[in-house]
């Protein structure tokens, strides 16, 4: 599967856990990929993905306001 797809998969299973720290995005990016043979996921990946995925269902200034961003040409 695609990024975008493994991403969407992490984050149904995240959907309902408490949130927790860049850290241990990093050590789940880091197994999740290892297990999927895919170097390339990361904290940055599924951050990137999220919002791509999310931009698609709901106005982009509220993924602006999701992803933390002042400016919406930031997005």
């Amino acid at each position: 599967p695609g990024l975008a797809a493994i991403a969407r998969r992490f984050l149904r299973g995240c959907a309902s856990k408490p949130p927790i720290t860049a850290e241990g995005i990093a050590l789940i990016c880091k197994r999740w990929a290892k297990r999927l043979g895919e170097p390339r996921l990361s904290g940055r990946v599924l951050r990137r993905t999220y919002a791509t995925e999310t931009a698609l269902h709901v106005p982009l200034q509220y993924v602006q306001k999701l992803m933390g961003h002042t400016q919406l040409t930031t997005t």
